[in-house]
């Protein structure tokens, strides 16, 4: 059998088309390859990881997006204790009369701040600034009210003297014999025994045995039968 042979121009027109359909598959596998790349990239394409809020937060979050709006807290109004020193140490009520601070015994000299009496002991005439209770030596003198003692001292004219605030009252038991029934600090009631009567005042040695009483009202002395009970006056 015989070739046949194909004249020269459409031998050249076939080699065009074949380049051209090479040309346009490489093209188009170009545009594929392209493709697939660019479709890769956005699969593998990693979101920004975001931090976590806290739980408080994402509530607030959460309640805001709905519309609920938080009152605010209010602020503490915690009341702090009261000190030890805002407390009055102790109360004691204030005393109506006072009573006879010894039992059977009796006036012996009388208040005198502003005329002048006449002193046995000392011989001479000066005031006299409280009231003298006379009673043996030994004889229970006692609390004119309920009260506490303030302080215990032995004076060089007076003696033993047991000092004792009864409410706003405040009483200087004078000439009490050595042997005291109660210490500073103490709270005492009214008719308490607090010691007994003496004998040591050297302000008033000559007189017979008995209790000087000074009673003071704001600092200020004020006589004692003003505010003593009368129907225990002897």
């Amino acid at each position: 059998m015989k070739e046949l042979k194909l004249p020269s121009e459409k031998k050249s027109k076939l080699e065009g088309k074949k380049k051209f359909i090479a040309v346009l598959a490489a093209c188009a596998i170009a545009v594929l390859v392209a493709g697939y790349i660019a479709v890769d990239k956005s699969l593998t394409y990693t979101r920004p990881v975001e931090e976590p809020q806290h739980s408080s937060e994402a509530e607030k979050v959460d309640k805001q997006q709905q519309g609920v709006v938080e009152k605010p807290e209010p602020a503490s109004s915690a009341v702090p204790e009261s000190s030890a020193e805002d407390k009055p140490a102790n109360t004691v009520p204030e005393p109506t009369l006072l009573i006879w601070p010894v039992e059977g015994g009796t006036l012996l000299r009388e208040y005198s701040a502003d005329a002048l009496v006449f002193s046995p002991t000392m011989q001479d005439w000066r005031t006299h600034n409280g009231i003298d209770v006379a009673a043996p030596v030994g004889t229970a003198v006692r609390a004119m009210a309920a009260g506490k003692v303030t302080s215990i001292r032995e004076d060089d004219m007076l003696g033993w003297v047991i000092e004792i605030a009864h409410g706003s009252y405040v009483v200087s038991y004078c000439n009490v014999q050595e042997g005291i029934a109660v210490k500073e600090g103490d709270t005492v009631g009214i008719g308490d025994t607090i010691g007994g009567v003496g004998q040591q005042a050297r302000l008033e040695i000559g007189d017979e045995p008995h209790i000087h009483l000074e009673v003071r009202r704001n600092g200020e002395l004020i006589d004692p039968l003003s505010v003593m009970n009368n129907t225990d006056i002897e």
